[in-house]
Order: C-alpha cells, then structure tokens, then sequence
C-alpha cells in the first residue's frame, strides 16, 4: 500500500515538473532598451505544423533585434518568404515572456494525444551556442501555448512585409 501510494506521488511530481512554469523571477528577462538577454535567447523559432484538413503551416524566426522572417508552408494567406523588422520593444517583450516561464526547462517533446491537429514546435538559439527544440508543444504546459498565440499577434504578414521568396514547391 506504501508502495502504490508513493508511486502515485512520484508520478504526480513527475508529470506537474515537466517545466518550471511556477518559476517566475526577474533574472534573465529582458528589459526594454537595456541589452540584457531573455535567458540569452538569441534567437526563436516557432512552426506551426499542418494538420489532415486546411490548417495554415508556416514558419517564424525572429531574431533578438526584431529581424523576423515568415515562410508560409500551406493554406497561408501569404505565400512565400517574407521579412520585416518588428519593432524593437514589442520583441523584447515577447522574449521576456519566454524567459519568464524558463522554456529552458521545458522537455524536448511531449507525449501527442491527438493526430489531427496542429502541431506547434519551438526551436531556440542561445548566446551560449546551446540549441533546443519543443516538438509538441500543443500538448506541453498551457503557457507553450499562449506563448504561440502572442507569436502569431506580433508576426502578422500583410503588405507591409518584404517577399524575398515565392513559395516552395511541395511534392
């Protein structure tokens, strides 16, 4: 009875560990204008992956400095590879709020409950050459997600972005 009860502890702690989400402190945020790296991230990645219908897929990196390039996959309004500088001050917000949940203690992927849907995954760069990938992360802790929606508000492709490139042709 020891046992069972203990092993459903540890399993409990495991599963509510799986990212420090309840760690939130002001080291290694970024404040606006003042140099400092969220976690040293230089550089994030999110992909939204295709689902069996006509979800959109496309492709968003954005670089600390507000560099940001957006490549449409299928079902986008825009199609092709596009850039525009965001503004600076709205990226840096949008890194402290990966910083503020410790996406470096997220898992490398979590466990997919359901096949059609679309997918989301995270790819970081850090100052320190560190790489990490998130695959899965629509079924990770509910802020991974969040995080994808705030994504998606500041990387909106209009006419006022660059198109460097016509769409890839899928087999």
């Amino acid at each position: 009875m020891k046992k069972t009860i203990l092993g459903f502890i540890t399993i409990g702690v495991l599963i509510f560990s799986a990212c420090a989400q309840q760690k939130k402190t002001t080291k290694g945020t970024v404040f606006a204008n003042s140099g400092k790296k969220a976690l040293g991230i230089e550089q994030i990645v999110m992909e939204r992956t295709a689902c069996f219908g006509t979800c959109p897929a496309y492709r968003i990196i954005i670089n600390k400095d507000g560099q940001t390039k957006y490549i449409s996959r299928y079902y986008t309004e825009y199609e092709g590879t596009f850039e525009k500088q965001l503004d600076q001050e709205k990226t840096a917000e949008l890194f402290n709020e990966f910083a503020k949940y410790h996406v470096d203690t997220c898992q490398e992927e979590y466990k997919s409950l359901v096949q059609d849907l679309p997918g989301i995954i995270y790819e970081f760069t850090y100052k320190n050459g560190k790489e990490q990938v998130i695959r899965q992360a629509e079924f990770g802790p509910e802020f991974l997600k969040e995080l994808a929606r705030k994504v998606d508000a500041l990387v909106v492709v209009d006419d006022s972005w660059k198109k460097i490139a016509e769409p890839e042709k899928h087999k």
